[in-house]
């Protein structure tokens, strides 16, 4: 995912901190502990820690960065999970299940789908999972975020929420919100009243990324498509 340098207000009414947080700065124990865990910056000094990875509420599934699951941070992270949904382009020898999405960008709505589908169906085991993009910010958020939402009917903004609890940085980009709140929408087994709140925040969504007129020519297509695929769910 994306990361933003100042703090901002984001399309689903949660305030959240884009900059530099002092959680991610914090010097880590060879064997971190608790629902935040980071390895220390390597040789090249940066803003970011090398490894992260942040449970999400009590569930036994986290979000996580690039760097947190290779087999030799995860182990010195004191993580063992059982499933690794990769989100970003590259997996490692960790990832179970690579469903590559771009950020800033209108993927395509069955991959987004397949992605929530494989993280839906690997949470349920109960069994420690772990969903990952490059930064653990914005794919990552989003996938978790929606499958969450989707699996115990809640809203999208609320399983932000709680994600931003440990994953401070938690910020799905615009356009993977679009593709959050269409998958919601169409989800039979979802109530009308968390359905039609779904629907009104495509529309939302849809308005402000035709106003900021950022789509290319396939783009367009997909977001097109997307539309469509939500009115014939009404």
């Amino acid at each position: 995912g994306s990361v933003g340098t100042m703090s901002k207000e984001p399309e689903d009414g949660v305030p959240q901190e884009l900059g530099h947080g002092s959680s991610e700065n914090t010097t880590a124990e060879s064997k971190p502990r608790g629902d935040f865990r980071t390895l220390p910056s390597g040789e090249f000094e940066h803003p970011f820690p090398d490894a992260v990875a942040a449970r999400v509420g009590s569930r036994n599934a986290w979000i996580a960065d690039k760097h947190a699951i290779t087999p030799d941070n995860l182990a010195r992270l004191n993580l063992n999970p059982e499933w690794v949904v990769s989100v970003n382009r590259q997996s490692t020898a960790a990832t179970t299940d690579h469903h590559p999405l771009r950020d800033g960008y209108m993927n395509e709505y069955p991959d987004f789908v397949d992605a929530v589908t494989a993280t839906r169906k690997r949470i349920q085991t109960g069994d420690e999972t772990i969903v990952n993009c490059s930064v653990g910010v914005s794919r990552s958020a989003t996938v978790i975020a929606t499958s969450v939402a989707a699996a115990e009917g809640k809203s999208f903004s609320d399983v932000i929420k709680g994600i931003r609890e440990n994953r401070e940085r938690a910020n799905p980009h615009l356009k993977l919100r679009f593709s959050a709140f269409a998958y919601l929408a169409c989800q039979d087994d979802r109530s009308e009243e968390l359905r039609d709140a779904d629907r009104e925040r495509v529309n939302e969504v849809a308005d402000k990324i035709r106003e900021d007129s950022t789509l290319d020519t396939r783009e367009e297509a997909r977001f097109d498509a997307t539309i469509a695929v939500v009115e014939s769910n009404r």
